[in-house]
């Protein structure tokens, strides 16, 4: 997949697609991975946004993934960024879980571990106070998509790990923006940079 065209530094085109809530819809992540990954290899990747603001892991496995493999079959590489409204609707562990590894499931029938590459990120931390996306939400959520990226050949990123505990931060740190869910422009360069 992917990695192979880097190896082999091919002048064909990396189609890149990244599928998450409203922190890949918006700003910057997606433009500046696609312009740090040309930057490393000087090659061409092509990247494709399918962020969807307010929406859930649930979502992701009964629509946006049919969407997203028929809309770009020829992806190379896949970035799956859900979690953060699953805890802030109170849709619970066990639902979670179950729809990530169910659409992990249909990503690898679809396409085996050497067809398609997938990068499982965590949702960045919030400062949700008052709701079920706080840092407990976070902690167990972690738990869940590591263990899922194990058994799903996928590339585990933690996401959370860079900015912990966000509710510390309030008022001290601004990497989030005025809701407190996404990372703004500092944040987002900061994210990028590491994946």
């Amino acid at each position: 997949a992917w990695q192979k065209k880097v190896i082999a530094n091919t002048n064909d085109t990396i189609r890149v697609v990244y599928s998450g809530d409203s922190t890949t819809e918006g700003g910057e992540f997606v433009a500046k991975t696609t312009q740090y990954l040309t930057d490393l290899t000087g090659l061409v990747f092509k990247s494709f946004n399918r962020g969807y603001s307010a929406q859930t892991t649930t979502r992701w496995d009964t629509l946006y993934l049919k969407q997203d493999t028929a809309a770009i079959p020829t992806m190379d590489l896949y970035v799956v960024r859900w979690g953060i409204n699953d805890g802030f609707f109170n849709l619970g562990l066990a639902s979670f879980q179950t729809r990530l590894r169910s659409g992990l499931a249909k990503l690898r029938a679809w396409k085996n571990s050497t067809a398609l590459g997938i990068v499982l990120m965590t949702p960045n931390a919030t400062s949700y106070s008052g709701t079920k996306s706080n840092e407990a939400w976070h902690d167990q959520i972690n738990a869940i998509i590591r263990q899922a990226a194990r058994d799903y050949q996928c590339f585990f990123f933690d996401t959370y790990s860079l900015m912990k505990d966000a509710n510390s931060s309030r008022g001290l740190l601004t990497w989030l923006d005025n809701v407190e869910t996404h990372p703004n422009t500092y944040a987002q360069r900061l994210i990028a940079g590491e994946l």
